[in-house]
């Protein structure tokens, strides 16, 4: 008996971090898709409705999910800082303080990117650096998909079979 509940234990540990490996993944992909989104929506209020960051950032925090959420919401919560702070570097400081967007290296250089030139320049400015984040985003998030396609049920078969090769090697 106390073997049958060693190897559920095992195989269950094993099997939850191949799970959890597939589930980083797909949440990658999935903020992905929300910041392409977001930045979507920030160039429609920006550009067509000439919208104040301020505004856009509050229905950015009404319309995205959960972390992306979060990030926006950063943000406007350190906007109370724009006197002493640029707006750039609050946008920095949120997107460094959001890890749980699980963005790479690169990600992070686009967005940090956009965030100095947010506010900062004409109407025509921040267009450009909106469809060229969104452009650059896009490509990251056909990446994030191959990988989860390619990586995801590998993961998550390696933990299974990772639990039931230890258990066949205590046996």
């Amino acid at each position: 008996m106390l073997t049958l509940i060693g190897t559920v234990l095992i195989v269950g540990a094993t099997t939850y971090f191949g799970l959890s490996a597939f589930w980083r993944l797909k949440l990658r992909v999935e903020v992905l898709e929300q910041l392409i989104f977001a930045i979507q929506h920030m160039e429609r209020e920006i550009v067509e409705r000439l919208s104040p960051l301020s505004e856009v950032l509050e229905s950015l925090i009404v319309t995205c999910n959960t972390p992306v959420k979060h990030f926006f919401d950063r943000v406007d919560g350190g906007m109370r800082e724009v006197g002493r702070h640029s707006f750039a570097h609050i946008w920095s400081t949120a997107l460094y303080d959001s890890e749980e967007l699980l963005l790479k290296k690169g990600e992070r250089l686009i967005l940090d990117d956009l965030g100095k030139a947010l506010g900062r320049y004409d109407v025509e400015m921040q267009q450009s650096a909106l469809s060229y984040a969104e452009r650059r985003l896009s490509d990251y998030l056909r990446r994030a998909e191959e990988e989860k396609r390619t990586q995801g049920k590998m993961h998550a078969t390696l933990g299974v079979a990772a639990g039931f090769f230890v258990v066949l090697i205590l046996l």
